[in-house]
Formats: C-alpha cells, sequence, structure tokens
C-alpha cells in the first residue's frame, strides 16, 4: 500500500535537522518526567534561526514518546480572545470538531501544544499571561515559540517564574553547520569557507545549500562583507538564475506581495504559474492570505543590492508594479481597495521622507488588532467628540458635531475589531453653489477654504473642493499611527474617485511635523488658509487637481521614488495652466472652431493653456504641437455626433463650416440643402455639442 506525501516530507525534514540537542533533550525530559519540571517553554529568537524547524522536532519527540501533540500557528489569526480559543478549539479536534483545553487534556496523562509564530499575537500577550495560562490544566505542556523575548509583563509576574523556562535559539555550532552540509550533500571542500562565511545561521546555511542544489561544482569564494545572508542571496542572484526567476526575486522585494497575476502583468512572456510556483519554494519566502514576500532582512538585503548594482531596473521594477496597481485603482479590482493602495504606497518605503514613517508604522502594525473602516453609528459621535475635546478642546468639539448634524455622510470612522470607534475622518465638499443648510458658517476653517479658493482657485460650474475637516484617532490624534495611516489611504481614495475634482485642503495641528511627507505627496503648505479654534491654529495644506491631476499625481509619486529631495521640494505644477471660467471656455471654443484651419491662430488661443489641451501632450511640446493636439480634441468629441440619427446634421454643419468649410456659410447651408435659418440652428447645436464635451473633459479629465 503506497505510504503518503506527508510522510516522505517528515522523513526528508528529520534527516535535514541537525543540531539543537540540549533543547530536544530539555523538551523531552519535561514531557515526561512524572511531574513537569516547568510547563511553558518560551523559544524566543531572530526570524531564519530555525524555530519553526525544532518545533516539528518536538512533534516527533512527542508522538515517540505517546504524548498528544498540537500545534497553533498564530501567523493567520486574528490576535482577540475570542479568535484565538475558536481556532484552538479546532486545532484540537483536529478540524472535525470543536473541542476544549480541558477537554482533551483530561483523556490523557501528558499533552503538548505548540504555539508558533507567537509574536503576532503580542496584542493578546497580557491576556495569554494573566487570564489564559492559568485555566490550562496542570498537565499541559505549553511551547510559545517567536521572534522576541518575553514581555515585561511576564519577566514581572513573580508566579509565573517557576513555571515558565526561557529558550534562546542561536546560531547552529560548526559541527552541526557541517553536519547540515552533508545532508544536504554540498561537497565537503567547500564546507570550511562556507562556515567561515555563514557562522551557523541556518537561513545563510539553506541558502548557500539551495546554491549547491542547481551549481553543484562551484567554487564558493566568501566575499568580506558582514552581511552574510546578503552576501549569499547576491551569490545565488548572479549565479543560479534565469533571466525571469532573477527578475522574480527582485520584484519580490520591492513590493509588499507578490502575486500570481503581477508576476504575468510584468513578466508577460514567461509561464507565470511555475514562475510562482517556484518563488514560493524558495528558502527565504513566507505566505500569508495575501500573497508571498520575503524575510524582512532578505528584502532589506534585496532592494538594497537592486538599487546599488543596478538602479535602471531598480526604477523600471518600480514602475512596472506602480502601474499595475495604478491600472487596479482607476480601473477597479476583486480585492479592497485599501489593500490596493498600501500596496501602492509601499512601493515607496525606500524614499528617505516616506522611511522614518515607514519603520514606525510598521513596527505598530505589528502590534496592531485588525482595524476597518465604516459610517457612522449614532452611538459614534459622543465618542469620537469627546475624543476630539481632549486634543483641541470645547470649541473645536462643538463644531464637529454640528457638521455631523448637518452633513451625517461626511463622517467616516475607523473602527477596532470589536467595532469600538478609534478615529475618523470628516469631509466637507464645496461647491460654487453650495446649499447654506449644509454648511457650519462659523467654521473659521471653512471660511479660510473658501477664501483661498475665491482668491487663487475659483471653483466652476460642475467642480467640487473637499476639505478634510475633522482627522484624528482617540489614541494618537494626529501623530503617525496604524489609525492615521487608513484616515490617509481614505483621502487617497477621495482624491482618485471624486467626479469633478478641482482642490483639496489638508488642516493639520502641527503641519511642520507633517510639512516634509505632505509635500512628498505634493500636498503644500497655504499659510494664508491657517485658521485658529478655541486658541489652537492649525496649518493647512492644499493641492489643485486641476493643475495635477490624478493620473498625472500617480506619475508624480513614481517619478520622485526614492530620489525625492526634502530640502527642494517645489509644488507640481504648470507655470502656464490657465483655469477658465465656464463662459471663458465656450467662448474660446468657439474662437478654435473659427480658426480649425489656422494653426498660427489656434496658437493663440486660450485652450492652448487649459488643461484639456495640457493633458494630451507631452512635456516640452511647443506651440505648434499643442494647436495640433487642439485641432485633434475637435475632431474627437465631434465625431460621436455622426453615429446619432438626432445628432449627424449637427457634425454635417460643423464639418460644412470648420473641419471642410465653405468659403462662406450661406454656400455651407447650400452644400448642405438647407435654410440658411436650419443650417444655422444645426451649427449652434453642434457648437454647444463641441463645448459640453470639452467642458466635461476640462474639469473631469
Amino acid at each position: 500500500m503506497p505510504g503518503q506525501l506527508a510522510d516522505y516530507l517528515k522523513t526528508v525534514q528529520q534527516q535535514l535537522f541537525v543540531g539543537r540537542g540540549d533543547e530536544k533533550a530539555l523538551f523531552r525530559e519535561a514531557i515526561t518526567a512524572e511531574e513537569m519540571p516547568f510547563h511553558v517553554l518560551y523559544v524566543w529568537g531572530p526570524g531564519g534561526v530555525g524555530k519553526t524547524a525544532l518545533t516539528l522536532m518536538f512533534r516527533e519527540i512527542s508522538r515517540a514518546c505517546g504524548v498528544p501533540f498540537f500545534r497553533l500557528d498564530a501567523r493567520d489569526l486574528e490576535p482577540t480572545a475570542g479568535a484565538f480559543i475558536d481556532a484552538l478549539e479546532q486545532t484540537l479536534g483536529q478540524g472535525r470538531t470543536r473541542r476544549s483545553l480541558s477537554d482533551v487534556a483530561v483523556q490523557t496523562k501528558r499533552l503538548v501544544l505548540v504555539i508558533d509564530t507567537y509574536e503576532m499575537l503580542e496584542p493578546l500577550d497580557r491576556w495569554i499571561c494573566e487570564d489564559f495560562l492559568p485555566t490550562v490544566p496542570d498537565n499541559v505542556f505549553l511551547v510559545l515559540s517567536g521572534r522576541n523575548q518575553r514581555s515585561a509583563e511576564w519577566r514581572a509576574h513573580l508566579g509565573l517564574q517557576a513555571l515558565v523556562r526561557p529558550l534562546p535559539l542561536r546560531n547552529l555550532g560548526p559541527e552541526e553547520s557541517r553536519q547540515f552540509l552533508s545532508r544536504r550533500q554540498v561537497p565537503e571542500a567547500q564546507h570550511a569557507a562556507i562556515l567561515a562565511f555563514a557562522q551557523g545561521h541556518p537561513l545563510a546555511l539553506s541558502l548557500v545549500a539551495d546554491v549547491y542544489d542547481q551549481q553543484p561544482d562551484l567554487q564558493f569564494d566568501p566575499d568580506q562583507t558582514p552581511d552574510i545572508v546578503g552576501t549569499l542571496l547576491n551569490r545565488f542572484l548572479v549565479t543560479t538564475l534565469t533571466p525571469q526567476q532573477r527578475v522574480a526575486v527582485e520584484l519580490s522585494a520591492l513590493v509588499r506581495h507578490t502575486t500570481q497575476p503581477l508576476l504575468a502583468t510584468v513578466l508577460t512572456d514567461t509561464d507565470s504559474h511555475t514562475l510562482f510556483e517556484w518563488l514560493r519554494g524558495r528558502s527565504f519566502m513566507e505566505a500569508d492570505a495575501h500573497g508571498i514576500y520575503p524575510h524582512d532582512l532578505v528584502r532589506e538585503v534585496l532592494a538594497a543590492d537592486l538599487r546599488w548594482r543596478d538602479p535602471g531596473q531598480y526604477q523600471h521594477l518600480s514602475r512596472q508594479a506602480r502601474r499595475y496597481y495604478t491600472d487596479q485603482l482607476i480601473e477597479g479590482a476583486d480585492r479592497p481597495y485599501e489593500q490596493i493602495l498600501a500596496d501602492y504606497l509601499f512601493l515607496s518605503r525606500d524614499n528617505p521622507v516616506i522611511r522614518p514613517f515607514f519603520l514606525q508604522l510598521r513596527e505598530q502594525w505589528q502590534g496592531q488588532r485588525p482595524l476597518s473602516h465604516d459610517h457612522r453609528h449614532a452611538e459614534d459621535v459622543p465618542v469620537l467628540r469627546e475624543a476630539l475635546a481632549r486634543y483641541e478642546g470645547d470649541a473645536s468639539a462643538a463644531l464637529f458635531e454640528a457638521w455631523v448634524e448637518r452633513l451625517p455622510e461626511g463622517l467616516h470612522v475607523v473602527r477596532d475589531a470589536g467595532g469600538r470607534p478609534v478615529g475618523c475622518l470628516f469631509t466637507v465638499t464645496l461647491t460654487p453653489d453650495m446649499p447654506a443648510g449644509q454648511t457650519v458658517p462659523q467654521d473659521p476653517a471653512l471660511a479660510a477654504a473658501r477664501a483661498y479658493l475665491e482668491a487663487h482657485a475659483p471653483l466652476r460650474t460642475g467642480e467640487r473642493a473637499l476639505l478634510f475637516r475633522f482627522w484624528f484617532s482617540e489614541a494618537d490624534y494626529q501623530d503617525v499611527s496604524p489609525v492615521q495611516s487608513l484616515i490617509f489611504i481614505q483621502t487617497v481614495r477621495y482624491y482618485l474617485e471624486t467626479e469633478g475634482l478641482a482642490f483639496t485642503f489638508l488642516p493639520c495641528a502641527d503641519p511642520d511635523f507633517w510639512q516634509l511627507v505632505l509635500n512628498y505627496a505634493d500636498l503644500h503648505r497655504l499659510p494664508e488658509a491657517d485658521f485658529s479654534v478655541g486658541g489652537s491654529t492649525h496649518g493647512m495644506f492644499g493641492h489643485d487637481w486641476r493643475v495635477c491631476p490624478p493620473a498625472r499625481w500617480l506619475d508624480l509619486l513614481a517619478e520622485r521614488g526614492s530620489a525625492f529631495q526634502a530640502r527642494s521640494v517645489a509644488p507640481e505644477r504648470r507655470s502656464d495652466l490657465l483655469v477658465l471660467s465656464e463662459s471663458d471656455f465656450a467662448e474660446a471654443v468657439k474662437e478654435a472652431l473659427q480658426s480649425f484651419t489656422r494653426l498660427d491662430r489656434l496658437q493663440d488661443n486660450p485652450l492652448m493653456r487649459s488643461r484639456v489641451v495640457l493633458d494630451q501632450i507631452e512635456e516640452g511640446a511647443d506651440e505648434a504641437d499643442r494647436a495640433r493636439t487642439l485641432r485633434q480634441l475637435l475632431l474627437q468629441v465631434a465625431e460621436p455626433l455622426k453615429a446619432s440619427p438626432r445628432e449627424a446634421k449637427f457634425y454635417r454643419a460643423l464639418q460644412a463650416t470648420y473641419f471642410d468649410p465653405a468659403p462662406t456659410q450661406e454656400r455651407a447651408a447650400e452644400a448642405l440643402d438647407l435654410p440658411f435659418s436650419t443650417y444655422r440652428r444645426h451649427l449652434r447645436s453642434g457648437i454647444e455639442a463641441v463645448i459640453q464635451a470639452l467642458w466635461q473633459r476640462e474639469i473631469r479629465g
């Protein structure tokens, strides 16, 4: 009878596992003692040191000793007490039913429970220490395995001192390293050089063995860099990869998660499924629900190496990934919008301005329970009002309450895993004809935004501006935090999805703190729009989306990349952009039609400096190129009239008058076999259709 693949994998794992004799002996003695010397084994060590491999060996020891063994991996577990108990009971029921720990433990003399990747449960650490552990039956031997040392709560808990044995996991010794290399069939002649180079780091040894799997005759010549994993990866990438595999590995270091569709987009002429499976099988890759990614250390080394070794390729892959995420943002995708934005923004993490914020956020997210977006509930408002009053005072809190009463749909709430409001964003939409009943006229922020628009960026019919009037985290106000990052992601969603968006305002209580990162995002200080409420002054930032539309804005972020220099930043703007009123725009279209056959006259038309033309031209285009672009636009927007039975006559009037003109309008009417008054009516309708089509492009992009 054939065996199972699991049996083969287990045999291979046991054959390749080396060392850890003291750790295995400690475990075996503990679980077989008549009275356990301790009840919790706390295994900790850095990534790649072999913690998971050791816990799998604990499983084999347990089975050999006749002790039931259960393993719970916390990697994809929501860090809440309910989710933890639910996953534990399913694990104890072996997927067939749910069983409590006490129900299982009562049926055996001894039981081993391993919780792997324990660092993912850091938000639950206090609860596990103070609430869960006291309920564990005394015949259960608990193994906690993670990257971090015990928390202060564990070390300070006097009752746990006799129950817990810390077990820091170190690199392998020289003899253990040689044994591993031998079992991986690395030539013995190369062992000395490899050992001197790897210093017993299990992941480094595994990477070397991967190289020799593909090139067994390689002469190992270690570099002098102290970055073991980095140098090994450099050798691995240089000597053993196909061009497609090389790109896949490099790409994985730059993006948050690598997926098969992403690989298919970047590497169009390859089998993306086979390549993805190959990449997933690399010893330095990990996986979660969103895709695969390198170990943190490996990612850092790969990205740094690529920037140094081939900066052109680094920029190319970054652009390809950004284009992939941009298409998803604009065209839609079958995954949450916030995930796509997070993937897009992750590409800027190495920028010197963004990196400090990114590192702080990465550390905070590691201990953060899941957060979600939601619309307001009635019970949210008092909680958020109280939080805002703590930071900004009662006057600001009263304005918040007044705005929510007038525009309840403007409140966007961030919630924790329990549904409690932990932050919010309140957005006010400004239009030229904004109803008085939808405003809070006594708000200084509203007055400041309106005054700025009137003086510098007047809104036209169909356009709107957004004032992100209130944004804060209940716990951290406007400091860098997971809640703040979700709020900023939501503002980006407004940038990309708001129809007719002309301008956005973002007030900050500490504008100096946020200036560099907001400048990077092309939001710039507007000191004359600053305002005060209750003695608290807020600095205003803004962006004119007519000057730099959303698609261009995304390109701008890509261009800035790691080359962005904070000290030399200036607003992205087209110095010759002309923002026309609707009536002036209509007159300019009429003039352009009249000058259609005269490029020299078109060059003087105001539309040459309008967004509708500037969005269509390459940077550096001369006046003649712009005029040709304008002429082509007139033809494009008139073309759909031909296909309409009702409107085809309007197109014929335009054709005979402007596009292929008769000497006079009277002759045009004769050519169309129309009374002159009918011809004039058709022409006016055609002109109006062209004006409206171009106007919609002007204000919506």
